[in-house]
């Protein structure tokens, strides 16, 4: 269930990466770094998304554009953050962007 400012999209195409068979000794990882899904629920206060909606992940945290930072993790999937290979996910709002419509599921992802 989202909790704050975030969103659960119902996970349609997880592309799965080569970094995905990472594997860590000091807890389990939840692999996959691209997914295209629809949004299926919302948490409180989030402004700008509706049920239903079509979204990507944005991979990297507080990276939107421009050059990476030296703040910038490895992102989702990676040592430091859980993936997408689920069938539901749970991101912050600001962590999707809107699924262009030209493009199929496995496109997106």
């Amino acid at each position: 269930m989202p909790i704050g400012a975030s969103v659960r999209p119902w996970n349609h195409s997880v592309k799965r990466q080569p970094s995905s068979a990472l594997t860590c000794a000091s807890r389990a990882i939840v692999p996959g770094s691209d997914v295209a899904g629809q949004i299926d629920k919302l948490g409180p206060g989030v402004d700008g998304w509706t049920v239903g909606d079509r979204v990507v992940d944005l991979h990297f945290r507080g990276w939107v554009s421009g050059p990476p930072h030296p703040g910038l993790k490895l992102g989702l999937g990676a040592l430091d953050e859980d993936g997408v290979l689920a069938e539901f996910i749970v991101l912050p709002a600001d962590r999707v962007a809107r699924q262009p419509a030209t493009l199929t599921d496995a496109e997106a992802a």
